[in-house]
């Protein structure tokens, strides 16, 4: 059902109710858009709230409302999960054109807060390359055993890394 403002398309109690955009789609009860000239935006689930053009929210900021768990490929479990579940950023079309960043964030803080930061559970496999400004490497006797990298230590300007597993030589 649409809301009948500039090709909205709405569904659910309320869903772009004081929206006045163009081109949104509205998911779930009272799903809107602050402010309500938001354009070419998604708002999915109860209360989800777009706040900018072009961008896509999954929940909404009250107690029915909000995602704490997203899963991609088929479901929660399944008897024959996906070997691979991809996320892609968008990749050039043609010519000597970059293809788009994607970016990981944690939640920002307010007040005296922490920011959230970005945790990878399982094992976590880099293919191509990957910067970092800080690298700690902790854990494991040696390099056949399971170990960690974290970011805690500051970087000197040129940096290069050694491993070398327990008892070789340089």
């Amino acid at each position: 059902m649409a809301n009948g403002k500039n090709r909205n398309v709405c569904l659910g109690y309320r869903a772009g109710a004081t929206n006045n955009g163009d081109s949104n789609t509205f998911i779930g009860a009272q799903t809107d858009a602050s402010p309500a000239t938001v354009n070419y935006s998604i708002a999915i689930g109860r209360a989800a709230r777009v706040t900018a053009d072009h961008q896509a929210v999954i929940g909404g900021d009250n107690i029915y409302g909000y995602v704490t768990d997203v899963y991609f490929g088929r479901g929660v479990s399944s008897a024959s999960p996906p070997a691979t579940v991809t996320i892609n950023a968008t990749s050039a079309a043609s010519g000597n054109t970059d293809g788009s960043d994607l970016v990981l964030a944690g939640g920002t803080s307010s007040g005296s807060g922490a920011d959230g930061i970005v945790k990878a559970n399982g094992d976590f496999e880099v293919s191509g390359e990957t910067k970092t400004e800080v690298l700690e490497i902790t854990g494991g006797a040696d390099l056949s055993e399971r170990f960690h990298v974290n970011s805690h230590s500051a970087r000197r300007s040129n940096m290069v890394a050694l491993l070398l597993k327990h008892g070789a030589s340089e």
